[in-house]
């Protein structure tokens, strides 16, 4: 065959996997998530279908269904305590008259204001708009926004068919842990054989990497869920609050460097809306800097324990070189490419280096996987 028809026809087979991906980007999704939560149980079941119990040893197939039955059933045991507190906290913001909080916030927001024409950063114009009426319009959007039922249509739209996904992903999820290379094996049909034992080395690193990245990031949203609500608990607020707050700033926790902040924002104006029948600057303010204490106290704890174990122990990368990568993929995506960064970047170091090896600058940046 002429190196010019092979050519043509390998571009056109790319294409075409493209385009087969795309359009069944709803399983090739399934496959995906399923592959992720079979990295984080596949330590579990190993575990376990190698330990005899009265010298018995456990199929491997029974853990795998146990570890997937296991995991639906802590996950639909935190929706039944979360769904009430969710929906009650999203009916007190449904009510909840914006210019009553402006009103309680008008005292300090003046003070802001005057501090603000001092140093010359807004000019008092008429055609200036109030500091009062900015916030209220800002305050407004944030409550439109944390809609529940706008949460949840975002989430059926996503998937489609919720019960469909949760079964497809469950199903798939159960074979990946009982069948350990199926994934590999499903990999290799579209790799060359000159190129399966470079694939099936590049396969078992990532796995390898990933799997410790997403068991970290899965222990530190239940960390920092744990230690903000305690934390809110003690310095005084209620249950359902404090409950909501950490549970946000634990999964938003997982955006890199920007989440923490969207999580004491969220935090504070909880702790603002929730107290707004007491004195301002005797009771709210003093609370505020009490909540402030704790999201400094865990986002350090985060920091100096956490991160560093997870961002650049586990994917075997310099902090300075993981935060350059969140940069470009924010740059280029959004809170989406934050999010999904350093699995990315992890997957393309270890293809470079199976297969781009020859090359110094691969060398460089793969030199410690």
């Amino acid at each position: 065959m002429p190196n010019w028809l092979r050519s043509i026809l390998i571009i056109l087979g790319i294409v075409a996997l493209i385009f087969a991906f795309w359009y069944l980007s709803d399983i090739v999704t399934y496959i995906i998530i399923s592959w992720v939560l079979s990295l984080i149980g596949d330590p579990l079941v190993n575990f376990f279908s190698e330990t005899k119990i009265f010298k018995i040893k456990i199929p491997r197939g029974l853990v795998a269904a146990l570890t997937v039955l296991f995991s639906w059933t802590i996950i639909i045991t935190l929706l039944f305590l979360l769904i009430p507190v969710v929906a009650k906290q999203a009916g007190e913001l449904s009510t909840i008259n914006v210019n009553d909080i402006v009103a309680n916030l008008q005292e300090p927001i003046q003070q802001a204001e005057v501090y603000l024409q001092k140093i010359n950063i807004i000019q008092t114009t008429e055609t200036n708009v109030p500091v009062e009426r900015f916030v209220a319009q800002k305050l407004m959007q944030f409550i439109d926004i944390s809609n529940l039922s706008d949460i949840l249509a975002f989430v059926t739209g996503m998937f489609g068919n919720i019960f469909v996904a949760i079964f497809s992903i469950s199903f798939i999820t159960f074979f990946f842990l009982k069948e350990e290379d199926l994934f590999s094996q499903m990999l290799l049909i579209l790799v060359p054989p000159k190129y399966e034992k470079q694939t099936i080395n590049a396969i078992n690193s990532i796995k390898r990497l990933l799997s410790r990245y997403f068991i970290g990031i899965s222990i530190e949203v239940l960390l920092v869920m744990t230690l903000v609500t305690i934390g809110m608990l003690i310095v005084g607020l209620q249950f359902q609050h404090a409950l909501i707050i950490g549970v946000f700033a634990g999964f938003i926790n997982v955006i890199p460097y920007v989440g923490p902040f969207l999580g004491i924002l969220f935090g504070m104006f909880i702790g603002i809306v929730s107290h707004l029948q007491y004195d301002f600057f005797q009771q709210v303010l003093p609370l505020l800097g009490f909540m402030l204490i704790v999201f400094m106290v865990v986002q350090l704890t985060d920091n100096i324990l956490f991160q560093p174990l997870i961002y650049s122990s586990s994917v075997n990368a310099h902090p300075l070189e993981i935060f350059l990568v969140i940069m470009v993929s924010a740059n280029l995506a959004g809170v989406i490419g934050m999010i999904l960064a350093v699995p990315s970047y992890t997957v393309l170091r270890v293809i470079l280096k199976e297969f781009f090896s020859k090359f110094s600058v691969v060398q460089k940046i793969t030199g410690n996987i």
